[in-house]
């Protein structure tokens, strides 16, 4: 897979390559990913990034996805509307955690407090003290404008999609010649699973999401999906759940998958006790994903 990322197309093109499991011979052409979409152009993780993303020749968009206290997947990138300090410690805004307007809207100002997020202590506003309905009233923000400069022109336009959103989009954007598929990430699923009596709707998130996804595409090994994410229990359970290919990912080369319920090492990883369908291994922002055929 071919990502489109921080920097747009020409520095999506060096960051990654996967062998399609859609497409039977490895000569098949690389899939191009629009990763957050086409994020060095528009906000990441809004409908227009993803657009534009399609519109520079992606075939697949990247969503990652957060739940809503009223259980909605929602794309993006940590489960944070907005953070003002870290392990204690005050950050600036903006900063990494710190995607929407989320600060200029006093009505939500008692809505800010401190969790713990794979073992960080964060101060902030958290997607799931929110419902669906108070997160259409947000706006996405650039989430690092140090980096991405040009974006901030678009700061306050754009919505937070939802997942359904995101595959309208894709839909609308397919033709009988190309269907753009999607590749979203569970962000954090051990953190929702323990929050889960936070939510008007404690759904597991990996249930809500193959309910939506098994709507829109069928239980169906060949949809053009496939389902990400740094955990290996939710990977696990997904497994149990769906034909969707599934993808391991991990954060470097000597590094375990990111889970705080069942540290595994990379060699168990191609085992039958996992037997995920791709394994995605970023190394200094290069991609490469290789099917496991164990």
């Amino acid at each position: 897979m071919l990502q489109i990322g921080g920097m747009g197309l020409m520095a999506a093109l060096m960051q990654g390559l996967v062998f399609r499991r859609l497409a039977p011979k490895i000569g098949a052409r690389p899939l191009v990913i629009g990763h957050r979409g086409a994020s060095g152009y528009r906000p990441e993780h809004t409908l227009e990034a993803y657009q534009k993303a399609i519109e520079l020749g992606a075939d697949f968009i990247e969503p990652d996805l957060v739940l809503t206290k009223d259980g909605v997947p929602i794309a993006r990138h940590e489960p944070l509307f907005g953070a003002t300090a870290v392990n204690g410690n005050p950050v600036a805004v903006p900063n990494e955690f710190t995607t929407t307007n989320i600060f200029d809207h006093p009505e939500f100002a008692g809505r800010q407090r401190t969790r713990i997020l794979d073992g960080t202590s964060i101060t902030g506003f958290w997607a799931d003290d929110f419902t669906l309905a108070e997160v259409k009233t947000l706006r996405a923000r650039e989430r690092i404008p140090n980096i991405r400069p040009n974006n901030v022109a678009f700061n306050d336009l754009h919505e937070i999609p939802t997942l359904q959103e995101v595959i309208n989009l894709a839909k609308a954007n397919s033709t009988p010649q190309k269907t753009i598929g999607i590749y979203p990430e569970t962000k954090h699923p051990t953190f929702f699973r323990d929050n889960a009596a936070n939510r008007t709707n404690p759904a597991r998130f990996e249930d809500t999401l193959v309910s939506v996804l098994h709507a829109e595409y069928g239980n169906n090994a060949g949809a053009p999906v496939f389902i990400q994410s740094f955990e290996v229990s939710n990977l696990q359970y997904l497994k149990t759940q769906t034909d969707i290919p599934l993808v391991q990912l991990y954060g470097a080369a000597t590094a375990r998958p990111m889970t705080l319920s069942s540290p595994v090492t990379p060699a168990l990883m191609v085992s039958s006790s996992l037997r995920q369908d791709w394994i995605s291994l970023t190394i200094m922002q290069r991609v490469l994903v290789r099917h496991v055929t164990c």
